[in-house]
């Protein structure tokens, strides 16, 4: 049923002094009542603030409540991603029939061989055990929980990575590998002030504590957190391969300067010999950024990245 707008008598004496409060109570009639309402204007009052609708009570289904704000309930821990492992060339068939024994898996074929994916830690240990005891060739990438913690001395001279890390565990330094910084202006000559990678376990210690160590062999040093190098390929220096390092690396040692199955400080080639790339099989060393493989590697790298940005912005 539509309600009537009421009409405010006024006499005529008053119409005057009234115009103002008329011509306001008619814009507000035009502006604001609707069908089925009115407003009554006071005079010689402001108009009052219109009351709000009431906000219906909408019962949240149990499905969006965090179940941390459930009583009793324990929130599941997100799942942890663990590295695939690639291995080289197997025959799939064998390789199937016995990790089914060993391990809940999934595969997937690639170019190089096959990657083995697992869910869990346990069957990700199995999984290397078997492959090591096997003599296959493979490699994978750290756990999460194993990486380690990585920083940067400066101000030792060139020496054997054993002696700083003899050195740094007798400060009580866990450490789980060093390796020396080449700078790209070093020359073979440089033997003062280099700079050394080292990687401590994870946990152990922090940088502040770190620092309280100031000399070595009497050799005033210093630390600094590892902001990582120049983001290129990661290039494994065992098999020589893109896309992995040598920490966790099983495949075939390859040299840097002839191609061959052995490691670069093997090689029995002279300085002017012409060096051979292990990957591509050009006049090169392993190394060289301009080698064909390492661009392949690098485009089905960026065509993978661009993949996964598409599927994301379309989730």
């Amino acid at each position: 049923m539509v309600k009537k707008k009421k009409t405010e008598e006024i006499s005529p004496g008053a119409l005057g002094d009234e115009r103002k409060c008329d011509s306001m109570q008619i814009k507000i009639n035009e502006m604001d009542v609707e069908e089925g309402e009115f407003i009554r204007v006071e005079r010689g009052t402001k108009r009052a603030a219109p009351t709000p609708s009431p906000v219906p009570d909408v019962t949240v289904p149990d499905a969006t409540v965090p179940e941390a704000t459930v009583p009793g309930v324990t929130v599941p821990k997100p799942s942890q991603r663990f590295p695939p492992i690639v291995v080289k060339n197997p025959r799939f068939q064998e390789l199937r029939t016995a990790l089914q024994h060993v391990a809940n898996v999934e595969y997937q074929i690639v170019g190089v061989g096959t990657k083995v994916f697992v869910k869990r830690e346990e069957d990700f240990a199995a999984v290397l055990t078997f492959l090591e005891t096997s003599n296959c060739e493979f490699y994978t990438h750290d756990l999460p929980k194993n990486r380690p913690f990585k920083v940067v001395i400066r101000g030792l001279p060139l020496m054997e990575e054993c002696d700083i890390q003899q050195c740094l565990e007798q400060e009580g330094v866990q450490v789980t590998g060093i390796y020396r910084i080449k700078r790209r202006h070093e020359g073979d000559g440089d033997n003062g002030n280099c700079l050394y990678l080292i990687h401590i376990k994870k946990g152990t210690t922090r940088l502040s504590e770190l620092k309280e160590i100031r000399a070595l062999l009497s050799i005033r040093i210093r630390w600094e957190a590892f902001r990582g190098g120049r983001r290129g390929v990661t290039q494994c220096l065992r098999c020589l391969g893109f896309g992995h390092g040598s920490r966790n690396c099983a495949m075939r040692k390859r040299c840097m300067n002839c191609g061959q199955e052995h490691g670069v400080a093997e090689c029995t080639a002279d300085a002017t010999d012409e060096p051979k790339c292990a990957n591509c099989g050009g006049k090169h060393r392993a190394n060289d950024k301009e080698c064909s493989n390492r661009a392949r590697f690098e485009q089905i790298r960026q065509q993978a990245s661009n993949r996964q940005r598409r599927q994301t912005a379309g989730d």
